[in-house]
This record gives C-alpha cells, sequence and structure tokens, in this order.
C-alpha cells in the first residue's frame, strides 16, 4: 500500500519530471545518433566510456529513458485513476460548507436570490427556505485534465519514437535524394535564403520535387510552411555549407563532398580531412559567397598533422598529396516524418490546455443562505480562490439591499 501511494503521489511525479529535465540537457548538449568513432575522437576518455555505458549517443531510444517515461506514465495515470472520484463529487455537490460565514438581517430569499445572481450564480435553487448556488465547478477538473494531458502526451510521445518515422535529406540544387526506407525521392529544384538589410537571415525557401514513384508533386517549403505528400510532411529544418574535395594521392584523384565542420576518410581510413571554419566573404564578413576562405585540418588516427586557412581553387601540396577545394554551395536540410500519434498527441494538448485553463481561470464558488433562528440569515460563502474578495462582492452587492451588520460576522 505504501509502495502504491509513493508511485500516485505527487512528489514522484515532479521527482520524474526534474531528473527528465536534467538529462534532456544532456542529450541537447551530447550530439545525437554520431558515429561511436565520433564520440571517440571529440571527447575524453571519461567521457566517452560515461557515453558508451550509459548510450547516451542514442539516449532517447534508450531502454532507463523508457523506463523513466514508464514511471511517469504510471505515476500520472494512477494519480488520475485515484482523484477521479473525489473530483466528480466535488463537482456533484450543490455546493461547498467549509467557507467563511456571516449573518445578513431582514431580508427576503428573492432580494437575496436576486444579488446571487447578479453576482453570477445562474443556477440557484430554494429548498425549505434555505437558498443555495454554485459557479465554475467545472474548475475542479483543471487540475485532473492536467495530469490527463500530460499523461497523454507522454504516451503519444513515446509512441512515437516507435511508431513514427524521420529522415533528415540533406543536398544542394540538382541533387536527387531517395528516402531510406520508402519509396520517396526528393528532387531539390532550388534553395534560396532570403537576407534583411542587416545581413540576418529573414527565411530559407527549399523547392523541391517529391516522387513515390506513381506521383509527383512540386512545392516550396520554409519554415513553419512544411510540404504535405502522401503521408509524409516534409519540413525545413537546417542549412550550412558544401564544398567538393579533390584529393591526389599516387596520380590517382578523388573527388568527394565535404560539409563545414564535417570530414572525410581518405586513404582507407586512415585519412582524414576535416573542414573546422567557413567563411563565404572572410573579407567583408556578410554571408554572400564574395570572398570564401576555410580553415581544414589533416589528421591521421586521430592525431593532426596540418591545419592551415586557404582559398578556393588553389591546389595545396602536402606530403607528396595535392588537395584541392572548390565549388562551395548551400545545402539545405529537410526533415520527412510521419507520426500517425499525432492526432493522439493533440487531443492530449487539448485536454492540457483546458486543464490549465481550469485550474487558473475558473474560480469555484458557492454560496449557502440559511435562515437564523432570530431572523435573517447565515450566509456561508465558498470560493476556491479569491475569497475575500467574492465576500466583498456579496456585501456590495447586499447594500443595494440592506445594510450588513459587520459585527456579525463570524
Amino acid at each position: 500500500m505504501k509502495l502504491f501511494r509513493l508511485l500516485y503521489s505527487m512528489k514522484t511525479g515532479i521527482v520524474l519530471l526534474v531528473i527528465l529535465a536534467s538529462v534532456s540537457v544532456i542529450g541537447t548538449l551530447i550530439p545525437q545518433e554520431r558515429p561511436m568513432g565520433w564520440y571517440q575522437e571529440n571527447y575524453s576518455h571519461r567521457v566517452f566510456t560515461a557515453i558508451e555505458m550509459f548510450n547516451l549517443d542514442d539516449m532517447y531510444h534508450s531502454r532507463w529513458f523508457f523506463g523513466l517515461f514508464i514511471l511517469l506514465s504510471l505515476n500520472l495515470l494512477l494519480c488520475s485513476i485515484v482523484r477521479l472520484p473525489k473530483v466528480y463529487q466535488r463537482f456533484k455537490k450543490p455546493y461547498m460548507i467549509n467557507g467563511n460565514k456571516f449573518r445578513v438581517r431582514d431580508l427576503e430569499v428573492n432580494s437575496l436570490k436576486k444579488v446571487v445572481t447578479d453576482l453570477g450564480f445562474k443556477k440557484t435553487a430554494v429548498e425549505g427556505g434555505t437558498l443555495h448556488s454554485k459557479k465554475g465547478f467545472a474548475g475542479f477538473f483543471g487540475s485532473w485534465l492536467t495530469h490527463l494531458g500530460m499523461l497523454i502526451i507522454i504516451v503519444g510521445y513515446v509512441a512515437g519514437i516507435y511508431l513514427g518515422f524521420n529522415y533528415q535529406v540533406v543536398g544542394v540544387v540538382g541533387d536527387n535524394v531517395a528516402v531510406s526506407g520508402t519509396d520517396v525521392e526528393v528532387y531539390i529544384d532550388d534553395f534560396v535564403v532570403d537576407y534583411r538589410e542587416d545581413n540576418t537571415v529573414d527565411q530559407y525557401y527549399s523547392y523541391v520535387t517529391v516522387s513515390d514513384g506513381q506521383e509527383n508533386r512540386s512545392g516550396e517549403i520554409s519554415v513553419n510552411n512544411p510540404l504535405a505528400h502522401d503521408k509524409y510532411n516534409f519540413y525545413q529544418l537546417a542549412t550550412g555549407w558544401m564544398l567538393d574535395l579533390e584529393y591526389t594521392a599516387r596520380g590517382e584523384t578523388t573527388t568527394k563532398r565535404l560539409y563545414q565542420r564535417d570530414e572525410v576518410m581518405l586513404e582507407d581510413g586512415h585519412l582524414a580531412i576535416r573542414v573546422l571554419e567557413f567563411r563565404p566573404d572572410a573579407i567583408d564578413n556578410t554571408p554572400h559567397l564574395k570572398h570564401p576562405m576555410l580553415l581544414y585540418q589533416i589528421v591521421q588516427h586521430g592525431r593532426v598533422l596540418d591545419m592551415n586557412v586557404t582559398e578556393f581553387d588553389k591546389p595545396i601540396t602536402w606530403m607528396g598529396r595535392t588537395i584541392t577545394f572548390t565549388n562551395p554551395q548551400r545545402y539545405t536540410v529537410l526533415e520527412v516524418s510521419n507520426d500517425p500519434t499525432l492526432g493522439f498527441v493533440s487531443i492530449g494538448a487539448i485536454a492540457l490546455l483546458a486543464g490549465l485553463f481550469l485550474s487558473f481561470y475558473v474560480n469555484p464558488s458557492s454560496i449557502l443562505c440559511v435562515p437564523h433562528p432570530q431572523g435573517g440569515y447565515e450566509v456561508t460563502v465558498y470560493s476556491a480562490k479569491f475569497v475575500e474578495e467574492t465576500i466583498e462582492n456579496f456585501k456590495n452587492e447586499l447594500e443595494g439591499v440592506e445594510q450588513v451588520d459587520r459585527k456579525d460576522i463570524v
């Protein structure tokens, strides 16, 4: 029984949320789903060991992360089940009696009814001379609906990880990129970046033709303006600079595509060339392709053998090899996704917003007026929030009907 209470307690839920938020920060700081060699090269031995041990390279698909979500879902589910009967009982009550009381002298029940109605209590009943009314009792469901909405979103999110589909299309104008695992191909017709006068980016536009072998669809994709085709949505995700690398060794020339802040492996993986930084306009420092230069590294078995700054189309001679960087272009990154849980998660979002609205903007209140043995009525005012304000409003409404003796407040 103690374990059961611990499972559905609010403290347990808060602790789990804090843990999930903390580990999510780690997942943001450590790039996900890279080859293990990349982590080994870019982190110390101790950090790499931790990444390998706790699957921090793909933590959102790890068993321990999934386990945390299961515990949080269980906490929210049990909390919702246990609390629902109590919430419903409070909602069905005609009025609440654990409120503030005061006495009203010499007032007819019809006058009281008018005052109560003017205060927004629309459903008023008089039974045996006792008047009672309530409003906003749906607010009791606020916290419960918030928990339920969170539960639905979490379950939908976890289900989306395993049932959904995500793939990134990376390419330059003229590329035809196959979406792995599908029959879809994306042809990049054009890619345009709009700049403001201060050279900051206003918008990215990718013009693509999507084909699934049966139907072609052309359209524009920009930030917050995805393209839909069949069951897939195509989003503008990112951009960057790409260049061609010409590498000549032992009389043989190899051409490879090299992305900014990435590397290509050469000579059967024994040698790597990295682009650490790329400047499209190294003189005026604008984002436009005017005076391109780059900072590169030549790496062998994790050891940096050479590093320098160079221009494009200018051959570099190193250890009998010739290296030339050519053809800098902007590439576009599109995300192709299909999330069958989107509708389910949307229901959770609606429930969450409704719960927050009921919690913060709906104030459950009731008024009970019972005939007093010495005349007049004993009034009980209940308000989940703003009790003093509700009582003050009630008395202000009474002033036009009867002068309330403040000494009668008990």
